[in-house]
């Protein structure tokens, strides 16, 4: 079983009279393609094989792809134990134990907890070490972009912490990332994302610039955000906490988008807690674990800059 997510998350919504599934995998990026086309297969036959099936289709994201699907109420568990008996046949190397979210009626989704976790969360996943931290560069006609990759630290400093930390970062009211560049007076576009590397959640920033230019407008950026302070006001982090919280609510405009969303959120590593609760997750975060947070965002870059 992978013990990076729990087998089965699910949120009772009776604004759906289906039972909306939605199925995360993490996969080799090295072999995206041939895993989207296993997968898109056994989700084809299943469907197939159900004609129950009311709808289904598909998301690929920066390591991982999801299906969703909408089944009758009496339909589901079947749709399940199909899809189960499937997924044992796929190399776990490919894409091994996924990230199973439900939403539906509260009566059918008691019925259909236990039996997801039993379905899926014996099948094997391919354990990876640690990431270490790693920058690639590529040039072309006179441009280059470099991409720093280190571990995402949700894990030891907290899904709403780094959540908000990135708020912070990179939009919202106080958009320190933008100031900083801005300041740094480079004509460089550098970003932040969080991805799958390696099948673990990871942190990605990215820098363009002119060559030979990108380490030195990304070394002079993180120096203008010490410039600024890491330090968040308290009406700051008011601010920043309504901006996030406006973001994870917007999951809940629909059942098939809070489904979807709550795979999502499990299989990227982000915490699915977010999801299902996000006013009391991002209220609980205090100023020091943002502060944390925001530090940790920093480590990767850092390092392999030398400034750790």
């Amino acid at each position: 079983m992978n013990s990076a997510f729990p087998p089965v998350r699910s949120i009772p919504d009776d604004r759906t009279h289906f039972t909306l599934v939605s199925l995360a995998w993490r996969t080799d990026q090295r072999r995206s393609s041939e895993a989207e086309q296993t997968l898109r297969a056994v989700a084809d036959r299943v469907c197939a094989s159900n004609s129950g099936t009311i709808w289904h289709d598909w998301a690929v994201s920066a390591g991982a792809v999801n299906v969703t699907a909408a089944l009758p109420l009496r339909g589901a568990e079947r749709w399940l134990q199909t899809f189960a008996e499937h997924a044992q046949q796929i190399d776990p190397d490919l894409a091994g134990a996924p990230a199973l979210a439900l939403v539906g009626p509260q009566a059918q989704l008691e019925n259909l907890a236990a039996p997801g976790a039993e379905l899926f969360g014996h099948l094997e996943s391919k354990d990876n070490p640690g990431l270490s931290d790693r920058l690639e560069r590529t040039t072309t006609q006179g441009y280059e972009q470099i991409t720093v990759t280190g571990a995402d630290p949700s894990a030891a400093l907290g899904s709403a912490a780094t959540f908000l930390a990135l708020a912070t970062l990179s939009g919202g009211p106080v958009a320190l990332l933008p100031k900083a560049t801005k300041q740094a007076g480079h004509a460089a576009l550098i970003k932040i994302m969080r991805v799958l590397k390696d099948r673990q959640p990871a942190i990605m920033w990215q820098v363009i610039a002119q060559e030979n230019h990108s380490l030195g407008s990304l070394e002079s950026t993180l120096d203008a955000v010490a410039d600024l302070g890491l330090r968040v006001t308290r009406d700051e982090e008011l601010l920043i906490k309504q901006f996030a919280i406006a973001n994870l609510n917007r999951a809940w405009c629909s059942p098939v988008e809070l489904v979807r969303a709550l795979a999502q959120y499990e299989v990227m590593g982000w915490g699915g807690d977010l999801i299902l609760n996000p006013e009391s997750q991002v209220n609980e975060v205090a100023n020091a674990d943002l502060e944390l947070a925001l530090e940790g965002l920093l480590r990767s870059p850092r390092a392999v800059l030398g400034k750790s």
